[in-house]
């Protein structure tokens, strides 16, 4: 009842009331994986939308909550996921070497989560997004590959191979990638967009 009492608070994107909740129910159940999970998640949210010492205490707070639920239940493929997922944000919101370091804890984490669920293709297309913000063009695409070989009409993945042609300014390759796209998704607004801006920028 605590549990979902929270959930609709984070619903709501009210996160100190989901915290609080969640808190509540591991009071009571300390041993539950599930509602570690949904606290980290409560105060990453929190802390993307707090600045300076604020977010790095709320970020703090969801990487200990996360790494519980992991220490909880090792093999569940949403721990390090989120993990990764945290970082990844923790990150983008760094500079220098706290985001280099971040990053790299990412991709480890992400190297954790397809070891558990090899067959992912939405955390091989994280994992090479990670590589993307730290500039390895080249392994960003390697995941990016390895997600289409294990679905190779995820419209998602398509989107973001297009992306890093257009941040190489590779506008030939970015071109075909989103006719690709909208050859397997005819109703993909976002390639469209993409296509046209791809057009704009070879003067077509």
């Amino acid at each position: 009842i605590l549990y979902k009492q929270g959930l609709s608070y984070e619903n709501a994107k009210i996160w100190t009331s989901a915290i609080t909740f969640y808190e509540k129910a591991i009071d009571i159940a300390k041993d539950q994986d599930f509602y570690y999970l949904f606290l980290g998640r409560a105060n990453m949210e929190q802390g993307k939308a707090a600045t300076g010492q604020e977010r790095t205490e709320w970020l703090t707070a969801s990487e200990q909550a996360l790494m519980q639920a992991r220490s909880i239940a090792p093999l569940n493929t949403d721990h390090s996921a989120n993990l990764a997922r945290l970082y990844r944000t923790w990150g983008s919101l760094s500079s220098g070497q706290d985001k280099t370091d971040r990053l790299n804890k990412a991709l480890a984490n992400y190297e954790a989560a397809t070891s558990l669920s090899p067959h992912n293709a939405q955390l091989f297309d994280e994992w090479g997004q990670t590589y993307a913000v730290l500039g390895d063009y080249d392994k960003a695409m390697e995941k990016y590959e390895q997600s289409l070989a294990l679905d190779s009409k995820y419209s998602q993945t398509y989107l973001l191979i297009g992306e890093l042609a257009m941040q190489q300014k590779n506008w030939d390759e970015a071109k075909t990638t989103y006719e690709q796209l909208i050859a397997i998704s005819p109703k993909s607004a976002d390639a469209y967009a993409a296509l046209g801006y791809v057009h704009t920028q070879m003067e077509d």
